[in-house]
């Protein structure tokens, strides 16, 4: 059998100045697909999950960053073990240069990739009206990517993963937990 593993933890506003210094930690702690850490080290390095990814959400008056595994329910303890010390290492730790810049041409480049057709581009100007965000954002948007350094990424990384703060949902029959 299966276990879902879900963990959340108080994230930042859409309107928050380190929003765009969130978007890139996330990237690279589980947004990133197979190079996140957490891909790398909970899939790839020790193959305990399916899966895992975070993502950032938001509503009109709070924020959150979420993230899921599937796993086997006998590798269940362990899956979590090395998430939450992976967790943990980013928040300690920030990001490396190499990361930060992968996750900043990722993020700025899949703009593009947004304008293929006449529903995605409606998608992104209600994105747009629904953050409140300028229509000049689209320009700016690269710069202010741009613009986070790697010590703004190490304090962002404190500020929301504190490990303390992380809370974890299970369904199936999990192992270990």
């Amino acid at each position: 059998g299966q276990t879902l593993l879900l963990f959340v933890a108080p994230g930042i506003r859409r309107d928050d100045p380190d929003w765009h210094a969130a978007q890139l930690v996330n990237y690279i702690l589980g947004g990133g697909g197979f190079e996140s850490r957490l891909m790398s080290e909970v899939r790839d390095q020790r193959g305990l999950t399916y899966g895992i990814g975070t993502s950032l959400a938001t509503t009109e008056h709070s924020g959150l960053i979420m993230g899921n595994a599937r796993t086997a329910n006998a590798k269940a303890g362990e899956a979590w073990k090395v998430t939450r010390d992976v967790w943990r290492r980013v928040h300690d730790e920030g990001v490396t240069d190499a990361e930060l810049q992968s996750a900043r041409d990722y993020l700025i480049g899949s703009s593009v990739t947004g304008f293929t057709s006449s529903g995605a581009i409606a998608s992104i100007l209600l994105s747009l009206q629904q953050d409140r965000l300028p229509m000049d954002y689209l320009d700016e948007r690269e710069g202010l990517f741009r613009a986070v350094t790697l010590a703004d990424a190490a304090r962002v990384a404190k500020r929301l993963l504190d490990p303390a703060r992380l809370t974890l949902v299970v369904t199936g029959k999990p192992e270990g937990i």
